[in-house]
């Protein structure tokens, strides 16, 4: 049975809300797991992203006000619902700039904590290691990557600086980006480690779609209350 456009659009506004919520409860859980630092920062996140939402009822409120008003003329009411939209959008600016620097610490703490570690007692004998298994290779490039898939303190060495370093020594052209790579791989790799650390983050990592999907989803929901006014938004 068919019951209209306004239900059709409160069904599927309630499918972006339980959206909404799945990611976020999914986020808790995996910063958590990244420490209590990225934990904060998720609830940093969180905040903006409730804010976006406050600031938009808020300019939506002000703005159906404004047009109730009667006793405002005309050319003044039209002035002062632009001035309200201009300044909900500024907030609305600050609440996602914030939302995507939480994120951007989010990616850089479960990437360097999805890294295999290296053991300064080990450090010295690593490194003597790598450059003999570099030596005999007309690659090291190739070296490097089959190391960082493993889990131990060849693996720390490879994504390490002095990695990278070996490579610019090796006349390896694009080191910077091919040493990436090696993290890359490493990261990836980190889904199987033994080290349950490595696994949550590489976990985290590869959950950073769907955090960007939530700040699509996130922006949606603080649009509803303006688009109810019929503010057109671009």
């Amino acid at each position: 049975m068919y019951n209209g456009p306004d239900k059709h659009k409160e069904t599927l506004r309630n499918s972006i809300r339980q959206r909404h919520f799945a990611i976020h409860e999914q986020w808790r859980k995996l910063a958590a797991g990244l420490g209590p630092s990225a934990a904060e920062t998720f609830r940093e996140y969180e905040r903006a992203a409730q804010e976006m939402t406050v600031v938009s009822n808020s300019a939506a409120l002000r703005v159906r006000q404004l047009r109730e008003d009667d006793l405002t003329p005309e050319a003044g009411r039209q002035r002062l619902i632009a001035e309200a939209l201009a300044e909900g959008g500024k907030k609305r600016d600050a609440a996602r700039a914030r939302m995507r620097a939480a994120r951007e610490v989010l990616a850089a703490k479960a990437r360097a904590a999805a890294l295999p570690t290296l053991d300064p007692k080990r450090e010295a004998a690593a490194r003597e290691e790598l450059c003999l298994l570099a030596s005999g290779t007309r690659d090291p490039v190739d070296v490097l990557l089959e190391l960082a898939a493993g889990d131990d303190e060849l693996a720390g060495v490879a994504v390490s600086r002095y990695g990278e370093s070996l490579l610019r020594a090796k006349g390896v052209h694009k080191a910077p980006e091919l040493h990436r790579a090696v993290e890359d791989q490493a990261v990836h790799a980190a889904r199987q480690s033994a080290d349950p650390k490595r696994q949550a983050a590489a976990a985290a990592y590869a959950a950073l779609g769907e955090l960007d999907k939530g700040m699509g989803v996130a922006e949606s929901l603080a649009d509803n209350a303006l688009e109810d006014e019929g503010v057109e938004l671009g």
